[in-house]
């Protein structure tokens, strides 16, 4: 189905993006496509109506951008610090260690790129001061490198567009914290934002990530990470919502023997959180693991989407994935469907799904022992997040991870 051009935002109908190119191209795809829609298959559970229907305005460019709190403290090697989706060089770091290079995102840098969904185009079309960043061949960087993505107080609704471009050569190995955080108070906000990350042959890459809106915010954020031989990525992701939490993850295994691993816990309070994953298996000797937890309250509501898709020659591929939803109030949802598309013969998959509230023996074993009701329905939520955690492999970085966690939890 083709959404009719009033479906498109406002403020893009006249937009301008300069000379012919590769925004060009996306504006006028938007045009034809529109946004998604409840009817596509993948788009079932969330509608993007109030976001077609409201007038955004282009998010102001700020002469004294904040400094939001650091994720990884002192720990890290460099910051790179976006506000209102551009970067804002005088709150970033300007020297990095050697072998790290950040610079400009060009406009003929994205023009191949293949749109997963079609409110890509509207990023590519919009997006402004864009980062390219690479590691050179083996380069390795222990400290990790700091991403900060900070919306600041609207007075109209607004809206903005941050992209990246992420490259380890041969060998390169990274670790990296992301942090998405808007200021409290103003009008509505529209966020995309679209991350590529290229991983050469035996190179590595860590990523723990962290979402953090307020109630009037619509988010849309997308990765795509392609994984040749020998590669591996190591994804940790803490979804505390906002309004709306629209989130994919495409990983593709390209070469032999290359592997991922998602751990993700989605916090929908009074929120709406849709988390998509597309691991895609294309070569030999591949492995990928999900486990992903969600936790749903106060009409709040929680969805996972999972394709393990293992093509014909990829034989000997190992792909594990598991989601856990835990219902805490009446009203709240959770909505999972995993899924398994296999053309190989020769390869061990599996997937699964269990939902449901506390455990009322073990509360009533807690409270047996002289544990007050609440006090032990918040040892039960913690347990059930903060187990997520327990593979992360910077321990200062998981402190301080599990302390936000417990934090939100408690709130």
């Amino acid at each position: 189905m083709v959404i009719a051009a009033e479906a498109i935002p406002p403020y893009l109908r006249h937009a301008r993006t300069g000379p012919r190119g590769a925004r060009e191209a996306a504006l006028r795809r938007l045009h034809r496509t529109g946004l998604p829609h409840p009817k596509m298959e993948d788009w079932r559970y969330t509608n993007l109506a109030a976001i077609a229907q409201k007038d955004w305005r282009r998010a102001p460019a700020e002469r004294n951008p904040p400094s939001p709190p650091s994720l990884a403290g002192d720990d890290a090697c460099a910051r790179l610090v976006f506000v209102n989706g551009r970067h804002a060089a005088a709150a970033s770091s300007n020297h990095f260690p050697r072998g790290l290079h950040v610079s400009p995102l060009d406009e003929s840098q994205v023009a191949q790129d293949r749109p997963f969904e079609s409110w890509h185009d509207l990023n590519t079309a919009l997006f402004e001061n864009g980062l390219w960043i690479r590691l050179d061949a083996g380069t390795v960087i222990e400290k990790p490198l700091e991403i900060v993505f900070c919306s600041t107080h609207p007075a109209q609704p607004s809206a903005h567009h941050a992209r990246l471009l992420l490259e380890l050569g041969e060998k390169a190995r990274l670790n990296i914290v992301e942090n998405h955080a808007s200021e409290p108070g103003g009008a509505a906000r529209l966020v995309t934002g679209i991350t590529q990350t290229r991983l050469a042959a035996g190179a590595r890459l860590c990523k723990a990530g962290m979402f953090r809106q307020e109630t009037a915010d619509q988010a849309l954020l997308h990765e795509s990470v392609a994984i040749a031989e020998a590669a591996s990525c190591d994804y940790t992701l803490l979804n505390f919502g906002g309004g709306m939490l629209r989130q994919s993850l495409e990983m593709v295994h390209a070469g032999k023997a290359a592997s991922s691993s998602l751990r993700a816990f989605n916090l929908a309070d009074a929120a709406h959180i849709d988390l998509l994953t597309l691991v895609r298996h294309e070569a030999r000797e591949t492995r990928s693991g999900q486990d992903i937890r969600a936790l749903a309250r106060n009409r709040g509501r929680a969805v996972f989407q999972g394709r393990i898709h293992v093509a014909r020659d990829a034989q000997k591929t190992k792909a594990r994935q598991m989601h856990r939803g835990l219902l805490l109030s009446a009203g709240a949802e959770i909505d999972a469907r995993p899924g398994l598309e296999i053309y190989a013969d020769d390869v061990q998959c599996s997937h699964g799904s269990t939902c449901g509230d506390l455990d009322e023996e073990a509360l009533f074993y807690m409270q047996s022992r002289g544990i007050r009701r609440d006090a032990a329905e918040a040892l039960l939520v913690s347990a059930f997040a903060a187990d997520l955690l327990e593979e992360a492999q910077d321990l200062p970085l998981r402190a301080r991870l599990c302390a936000l966690l417990a934090e939100r939890l408690c709130a």
